[in-house]
């Protein structure tokens, strides 16, 4: 398989969460109306998912050490492409949150397996130049989702939606059958039952290196998550944008993402992933503060635009660098690493966007939180990373 239809296909099987979250969240208030249920549990539909993809990469990644890559990562597709049936079905909102978290545990094969995937084929400067080409096809969903989402709300209910996830995961289960090659050869695979799973977690979890790199996920996912749940309310809120204004401005950080995500890997053929991580903290810390300033003033809405999109440019090139990071000194055991890297982010997203907003979705509040989490991820990489890879 060419290095292309490679990029193509392992970004397409680890775009799973953003396709699953943002395709279908024009359809909320439908489907809230339609099953007869209040926003708090039709909101409760992304978090189930989302947990779902956290805590299935927990289990997918050391399946994937054991058994090689390709099984996994068909089983997770094919459960993905039956639960986004069910849920197109779904009776009540109790079920359709179960097949949600069901939805989400398949869907978090394509994320993990795609990340070590990378990690048995590639090492280096190479890895983390990979990581940043896959995240080009996997960042491009933020931006397309929405839009597509909005469109066909215009042809379809919230059940047609999650009939077009089915179809994408039909297809994407063809091309991972077809199109994945085994990457981890017999040889190479972790034995033994739960025990040896334990180790091998116990391992990884001791690494202080990938703790560190977990703890700076942590921390730039709850900036992240933040920026995701309240600027909605704070663009239309607080300047009055409409709600297809505000469409085309998320678009355009999102691009800001995918196009950091670019600049990083041009730039890991001469740089080593520490000073690229180094650059994209502190890039990403400066960003916050602008914003905490532009909601304090506070100033015109290009300004908080212009701040927010150098902090999303930011954490396009935070994450590619995290990986390979965390990811260098596990090849035998990339699946577990890449299984505690994607755990952490998404069992961090569904908690640290509600418990902040009680503070008020505000630019301030938004601000505020983006200079706390970034001052933490650049102390951490100083104190923890830096001194292990130096």
């Amino acid at each position: 398989m060419s290095i292309r239809r490679s990029v193509v296909l392992l970004g397409s099987l680890s775009a799973f969460g953003p396709l699953s979250m943002d395709l279908y969240l024009p359809s909320l208030p439908q489907l809230q109306t339609d099953l007869g249920t209040s926003t708090t549990l039709a909101q409760l539909t992304m978090s189930a998912c989302m947990m779902g993809l956290g805590l299935g990469q927990f289990v997918m990644g050391p399946l994937s050490d054991r058994f090689g890559r390709r099984v996994p990562l068909i089983a997770g597709v094919f459960v993905y492409t039956l639960m986004s049936l069910a849920c197109a079905f779904a009776p009540n909102i109790g079920l359709l949150i179960v097949f949600r978290f069901v939805q989400g545990l398949g869907g978090a094969a394509g994320m993990v397996v795609s990340r070590a995937s990378i990690r048995d084929m590639y090492a280096g400067s190479d890895l983390a130049r990979m990581f940043s080409l896959v995240m080009l096809v996997s960042g491009s969903a933020p931006i397309l989702a929405p839009i597509i989402g909005g469109q066909l709300t215009r042809f379809m209910d919230w059940r047609g939606v999650f009939l077009v996830l089915a179809g994408i995961g039909v297809v994407l289960v063809v091309g991972a059958a077809t199109g994945v090659r085994e990457s981890l050869p017999r040889e190479a695979r972790r034995v033994g039952g739960l025990s040896a799973v334990g180790r091998d977690f116990s391992i990884v979890a001791r690494d202080r290196l990938v703790l560190g790199v977990i703890l700076i996920l942590a921390c730039t996912t709850a900036s992240f998550t933040t920026y995701l749940s309240m600027t909605s309310f704070i663009f239309q809120n607080e300047f009055a944008v409409s709600p297809l204004a505000f469409s085309g401005l998320y678009a355009i950080n999102s691009f800001a993402y995918v196009l950091g995500s670019q600049v990083n890997g041009r730039l890991a053929r001469r740089r080593s992933a520490l000073w690229l991580l180094t650059l994209a903290l502190g890039g990403g810390l400066v960003g916050a503060v602008l914003v905490l300033v532009a909601g304090l003033i506070p100033l015109p809405l290009v300004a908080l635009c212009a701040s927010l999109a150098i902090v999303t440019f930011f954490q396009g090139a935070t994450n590619p660098n995290t990986a390979a990071i965390a990811l260098r000194d596990h090849a035998a055991r990339a699946g577990t690493a890449a299984a505690l890297l994607g755990t952490a982010q998404f069992v961090v997203a569904p908690i640290i966007g509600p418990l902040v907003s009680l503070a008020g979705a505000t630019a301030v509040t938004l601000g505020v939180t983006m200079v706390v989490a970034l001052v933490l991820a650049n102390v951490v990489l100083r104190v923890t990373v830096r001194p292990r890879l130096v």
